[in-house]
């Protein structure tokens, strides 16, 4: 469910950066044999009757404020620049008991997490011991499910062009939170569209109160990078996030 992407300052640097990775690799069975387009050439289109959905359901839902705040006032601010922006609900996997398919991330890292599993983080070690007790038959069954939403989410595009939401539904915690595991994470907005197998991109729209980055998602339907590149330029060209630097706070030596 991984997909690579470019992390970039802009906007124009991300399109740089995915017409350098995008197109066919005969080394990767998983590429398609046909010819990316100008990423580039993608900025200049017009957005102005891009119909952009908003899946409040779920995606919306254990907020932290600094967040709602500052996404609320990017979706009130493409208001301005795009044709319709209106409430859509976006379908879900629920994988099948004993099926998930992060087994692929075990079956990945098995020689190595076999050998010497005290080197891995104790939250990675009891998650890949579990993907060992996933079951055949219900991974199949998982596939088959991930099929069926690639399925569903057409119609989801066929209705608006775009989605928005927040990247992420709070500020980035702590890395000692992380690592002592106190901290308690709120549900995934970004793999979904791993699901969906769906283009998205994150961008600045905001500060926290406590000067951390807060992001905006732009996603759009399969193999319509250049749309979502062309709503993320707009937004970034008429707000000045991209150009703001947060606080650092830098502890006595």
């Amino acid at each position: 469910m991984d997909t690579i992407g470019p992390i970039a300052r802009t906007v124009e640097d991300a399109a740089l950066l995915l017409q350098v990775v995008a197109g066919y690799d005969p080394l990767d069975a998983i590429t398609l044999d046909e010819p990316a387009p100008d990423y580039s050439q993608a900025l200049g289109l017009p957005v102005a009757k891009l119909r952009v959905g908003v899946p409040r359901q779920y995606f919306f839902e254990q907020l932290h404020p600094d967040v709602a705040s500052a996404v609320e006032e990017a979706i009130r601010h493409l208001r301005g620049i795009v044709g319709e922006v209106r409430e859509v609900t976006l379908p879900r996997l629920r994988a099948a008991e004993n099926g998930d398919y992060d087994v692929e991330l075990y079956h990945y890292q098995k020689p190595l997490f076999d050998k010497s599993p005290e080197l891995y983080h104790p939250w990675s070690q009891r998650h890949l011991n579990a993907m060992k007790k996933v079951e055949t038959v219900a991974y199949i069954e998982t596939l088959k499910r991930i099929r069926e939403l690639r399925r569903d989410i057409h119609k989801v595009f066929e209705q608006v062009d775009l989605v928005v939401l927040p990247t992420m539904r709070e500020p980035a915690p702590l890395l000692a939170e992380t690592i002592n595991e106190t901290h308690r994470r709120p549900p995934s907005n970004t793999s979904v569209f791993n699901h969906f197998g769906t283009p998205a991109l994150t961008l600045p729209c905001g500060f926290s109160k406590g000067g951390l980055p807060l992001g905006l998602q732009i996603a759009g339907a399969a193999y319509q990078e250049p749309v979502v590149l062309s709503l993320a330029f707009a937004y970034q060209q008429s707000t000045d996030w991209h150009r703001r630097i947060p606080p650092i706070l830098r502890g006595k030596a």
